[in-house]
């Protein structure tokens, strides 16, 4: 069979298909399937990738939200009046507690060369100490019932606290011996970083209850 043989072939398996034409047309027809289903399939991949994405964004704000409900707290306008007069009662006790407690070491102490004014100065700072010691320490009792724990806990956290720096001041300063005097002097100095420690605990309470009045709302 020669070239021409085989030509003759083609052709006439041309003609049989209706010519170049439908050949053409039935190719074009094939690619044309062929492209738009590719092109389905890469755009169906694109959407379900974003929708993905959405969900997934969807997600974490639901997340949020849901955090940020369980944070608030549902109470009636009895309960918020009476928690909200215990705080009340309690930082305006705390003010003295903690002016009064830092004061039995102040930073910056002025020399009292007079012994018995310098007795009598720290005696009176003695005295202011324990009695806003005493009416902080009752104001937290009376109200813990109406307070949450972990705030109760702090308050009882400071209080100790307070009562660690004010351990032994009758023999450090009040008595005040000659023969301890460098010894009362070591004592004091370890008191200044506890009241520094006293100082942000009362920012970090009232941070904290400040926060949590935050969350409260009302049933309406």
């Amino acid at each position: 069979m020669n070239w021409g043989d085989v030509w003759k072939i083609v052709l006439t398996a041309v003609a049989s298909f209706g010519g170049a034409g439908a050949i053409i047309t039935v190719v074009s027809k094939y690619l044309s399937d062929f492209l738009t289903e590719k092109m389905l399939k890469k755009y169906q991949s694109k959407l379900d990738k974003e929708i993905e994405s959405y969900k997934h964004e969807l997600e974490i704000e639901i997340e949020k939200m849901k955090a940020q409900n369980d944070k608030v707290n549902y109470v009636t306008q009895r309960q918020f009046d009476t928690e909200f007069a215990a705080y009340e009662k309690i930082f305006e006790c705390m003010f003295k507690f903690s002016v009064y407690t830092r004061q039995l070491y102040p930073a910056f102490e002025w020399q009292i060369t007079e012994k018995e004014k310098r007795k009598g100065v720290f005696t009176q700072r003695w005295d202011d100490y324990k009695e806003a010691f005493n009416t902080f320490s009752e104001t937290i009792e009376i109200n813990a019932p109406f307070i949450p724990e972990d705030i109760y806990e702090m308050l009882v956290k400071m209080r100790s606290l307070a009562n660690e720096i004010a351990t032994n001041y009758e023999y450090i300063r009040i008595e005040d011996r000659e023969e301890d005097r460098a010894f009362n002097r070591e004592e004091a100095l370890k008191k200044y970083p506890k009241e520094d420690q006293l100082e942000e605990m009362v920012k970090q309470s009232k941070v904290k209850v400040r926060d949590y009045l935050g969350t409260l709302r009302i049933y309406e």
